[in-house]
């Protein structure tokens, strides 16, 4: 897969540590939608062939970037 980066927030740095590892391995696309499923404040950075882009999930924008 093409996922670069995975960044959680979460109150115990040792579960977001496994979570952003699980993810990785899960793949943008899988990942994210673990994160939607459980409410994780998630960060991703993909590889595109033009460079890089961006996902966060829903719980991410709500708490950091003030967004639904």
């Amino acid at each position: 897969h093409r996922l670069a980066s995975v960044t959680v927030i979460d109150a115990s740095s040792a579960m977001a540590d496994g979570w952003a590892t699980a993810l990785n391995v899960a793949g943008p696309e899988k990942g994210m939608a673990l994160a939607e499923q459980y409410r994780m404040a998630v960060f991703m950075i993909v590889r595109t062939d033009d460079g890089f882009s961006e996902l966060s999930s829903a719980e991410f924008r709500r708490r950091y970037l003030q967004q639904p």
